[in-house]
This record gives structure tokens, sequence and C-alpha cells, in this order.
């Protein structure tokens, strides 16, 4: 939401960075990325305990590191037309109607949930096998 805040508040003007900083910052948020996917995959093995103080840790920062790195990637793709392979991909036309239709799903899929919920005779309880479906 910030990122969309500062879209629409610069929208007219220009930012400029510095090419180098803009490049530490792309290694930056793709090394967060890799980072975070190598890590989830050595926390999901049995072998790791979970209980261990670095999953705690990892859990509570890593949704906002993502975030974070996704939000500067779409940012120096619209503000300073650098990744231009990235920006090439993001910009396709063919993103428009799924956008689209992510959307509209995001926004009516909690009045199904509902509806969904309140037609049931027994209680709801909320399982991940019930969510996939819904």
């Amino acid at each position: 939401m910030v990122l969309g805040f500062i879209f629409h508040d610069k929208r007219n003007s220009k930012i400029n960075i510095n090419k180098y900083l803009d490049a530490m910052l792309w290694i930056l948020s793709l090394s967060v990325i890799i980072f975070i996917i190598i890590i989830s995959y050595i926390f999901a093995t049995p072998y790791i305990s979970q209980e261990s103080s670095l999953l705690a840790i990892f859990m509570s920062v890593h949704r906002v590191a993502w975030s974070l790195a996704i939000s500067y990637i779409i940012f120096a793709c619209e503000f300073f037309k650098s990744g231009s392979i990235v920006r090439e991909i993001l910009s396709h036309p063919s993103w428009k109607p799924i956008g689209t239709k992510g959307l509209s799903l995001y926004i009516t899929h909690l009045v199904f949930m509902m509806f969904m919920m309140m037609n049931q005779r027994q209680t709801f309880d909320f399982t991940v096998s019930k969510m996939v479906i819904l």
C-alpha cells in the first residue's frame, strides 16, 4: 500500500538515483529473495527443530523482507527504468487480464466464503484443505 501511495504521489515527477546505488539495491533485492527461498527450503526439512529461535526470527522477518525486495524491483522498473528484462516481462500486455481477474477474485472471495459458511448445517472449521477448496 505504501508503494501504491508513492506511485500516486510521484507519478509526474522524475526521481534520480546513482546508477551504482541502483545496481547495489537490485543485487540486494535479488539476494534477499534468493535467501528467503533457500532458507524456507532448509526450514521445511525435518532435520531442523521447529522450536528453533532462528526459525522464529525468520518467520517474523521473511514476509516483510520479501515485500520490500519485490517493492524495490517494481519501484526501480517504474521510476528508474532499470531492469530492462524484468520491466519487459512485467509490462507485457498478457498480464492485464490476469491482473483484472486476480483483483476481482480478491475482492469477491470474502463474500463467497461467507456464503459457504452461512449455508453449512454443522459448524465450520477453518482447515487448510477447506481453505484450498474455497
